[in-house]
């Protein structure tokens, strides 16, 4: 967020790796208590997510969140 210049009074970040589906990556998220606290701070007003593969194919799956100041 800081590289590409974005401006936020409150930032996070949540990521899942090895899961073979959104539903999945969603349910671990939720079942961990720091990733569900990210997900659920209501101080939080944007999210972005995002999909990617490694180099085993594997899907690696991000949640940021954001305040813009």
């Amino acid at each position: 967020m800081d590289e590409a210049g974005l401006s936020y009074s409150m930032a996070g970040e949540n990521l899942a790796m090895g899961q073979m589906s959104v539903f999945h990556a969603h349910w671990g998220l939720m079942n961990s208590k720091g990733h569900r606290e990210n997900i659920m701070q209501p101080r939080f007003t944007h999210a972005a997510v995002g999909l990617a593969y490694n180099e085993e194919d594997s899907p690696f799956y991000t949640i940021n969140f954001i305040t813009p100041l």
